[in-house]
């Protein structure tokens, strides 16, 4: 993947108005409720990026976690499946991130395609 950016996030330096404006027009048009509007924006990370191979955009939401747990698993799931509403003709790859994972957490994400990335302690 290349030229990602943080479409959504604690970090940024200016807003994106262009992934705001999608999202709200989705809730606007009633393809999304607020309380799946208000999911999307409560995701820890979200990165938007191309994949080299086909030039597509790819969004990637991530949740964050010192100990990922069913919740983490449950609320990415989630944004990825609203995000997915928003940006059909995209693809959405769901990501945890943290130290550590319950095993519940692991199994959960698993089943749901999740990707894991633990960072080293």
């Amino acid at each position: 993947m290349h030229r990602c950016i943080v479409v959504r996030g604690p970090t940024l330096s200016y807003p994106n108005h262009e992934f705001d404006d999608e999202i709200y027009e989705a809730a606007q048009l009633g393809r999304l409720t607020p309380r799946q509007q208000r999911r999307i924006y409560d995701t820890d990370i979200i990165v938007r990026a191309r994949r080299r191979s086909t030039g597509g955009t790819v969004y990637i939401p991530v949740e964050i976690s010192y100990v990922l747990d069913i919740s983490d698993t449950e609320r990415v799931s989630q944004s990825a499946d609203f995000l997915r509403v928003v940006f059909p003709s995209d693809e959405v790859m769901p990501m945890v991130y943290g130290p550590n994972i319950t095993q519940g957490a692991a199994a959960d994400a698993e089943r749901k395609g999740i990707t894991v990335f633990q960072r080293d302690q």
